[in-house]
């Protein structure tokens, strides 16, 4: 029933994020980069005010089995519906900068942007579940994804290990 509850809200906040983002410019790609950090992070902070009392009350009680269990799913259910919105934007934005900057700009500006939507990320993810916060592990699902199938990050990676 909790599972329920929590994943119809946030399918809720990611269906308006969609709309607003189709409605704003056709497609993910097309949309700026300071609409869709606003379209995304503010839907979802309004989502997590609706769900802030049930997970509230779930991390309180995460010292007995059954709700660490609970609380384990609604952090992958969270991760699931933003990782899904953004993915695609990530991807696009990486591939603009690659379009139009030299190497070392294309490394700084990638390397920042990415940094950026993790915090933007993780301070999201404050607003659903305040106590697990300081477990980055918790959010491993959303972030990693952004880096490990980023072509643009492996590179860097490899970029770091060729030169140190």
């Amino acid at each position: 029933m909790i599972r329920s509850h929590v994943l119809a809200i946030l399918k809720g906040a990611s269906s308006q994020v969609q709309a607003a983002i189709g409605s704003s410019g056709g497609s993910k790609a097309s949309v700026s980069e300071g609409v869709e950090a606003s379209v995304i992070y503010v839907r979802f902070k309004a989502a997590a005010s609706e769900l802030k009392p049930v997970l509230e009350e779930i991390e309180s009680r995460a010292s007995r089995k059954e709700y660490t269990q609970i609380l384990a799913e609604c952090h992958k259910l969270y991760c699931e519906q933003p990782l899904s919105l953004v993915r695609g934007i990530v991807h696009q934005r990486i591939s603009e900068f690659a379009k139009k900057e030299a190497l070392p700009s294309l490394t700084r500006s990638g390397c920042a942007y990415l940094m950026q939507v993790c915090q933007l990320e993780h301070q999201l993810f404050d607003h659903f579940f305040p106590s697990s916060a300081e477990d980055f592990s918790s959010l491993a699902p959303l972030i990693d994804p952004l880096w490990v199938s980023n072509p643009f990050s492996l590179f860097v990676l490899l970029s770091i290990v060729l030169l140190s």
